[in-house]
């Protein structure tokens, strides 16, 4: 078989396909009527743990979908930490731009407004891949949206044995 690599945007056998946003897969979750699940999360205390680039990478990513999640669900206060831990990772990973303290700051101003916060998450996290896409750092760029498409299916799955829907059933046969 050929070998197939994993990018935002892969073409296979002439056909672009894409890795749809965290964001994007949360909405169908959130639209099954599944229940917050804090428990599929990964803990945002644990940032300090990743300590090898590709971890730290695939952790952004982790941290952005757990962040579109919550802000999804109105998980407030949980939002308030991914998105810490999501600032501390991009300064390590030399992104801190996407991250900045105000965008920290704008975040926490509009925790009561969903639209605001997925307009915040996904800016930041486009930034970032812009940043990573301009300064031949597309590997980072690649790690960070592996592993938020990752933690999405995860959620996907999870939450799709408890409320079975054929959005979700699709999804995940999509991916």
């Amino acid at each position: 078989p050929k070998e197939v690599k994993i990018s935002p945007a892969t073409k296979v056998d002439g056909a672009m396909f894409s890795i749809p946003s965290p964001i994007q897969l949360g909405g169908i979750i959130k639209k099954s009527g599944a229940p917050f699940n804090k428990d599929l999360l990964n803990n945002p205390k644990t940032s300090d743990q990743y300590v090898d680039l590709v971890s730290q990478s695939l952790n952004l990513g982790v941290y952005g979908a757990d962040l579109g999640y919550c802000a999804l669900y109105d998980a407030q206060q949980e939002s308030i930490g991914y998105m810490r831990s999501a600032q501390k990772l991009s300064d390590i990973l030399g992104i801190s731009d996407a991250f900045d303290l105000e965008t920290v700051k704008s975040f926490e101003r509009n925790l009561d407004n969903k639209d605001s916060l997925l307009y915040l998450i996904s800016n930041s996290y486009r930034k970032a891949d812009d940043f990573l896409q301009t300064s031949d750092r597309k590997h980072i760029g690649a790690l960070v949206i592996v592993g938020g498409w990752i933690e999405s299916l995860n959620f996907a799955g999870v939450l799709g044995k408890e409320k079975k829907t054929d959005d979700i059933v699709n999804m995940l046969g999509m991916q």
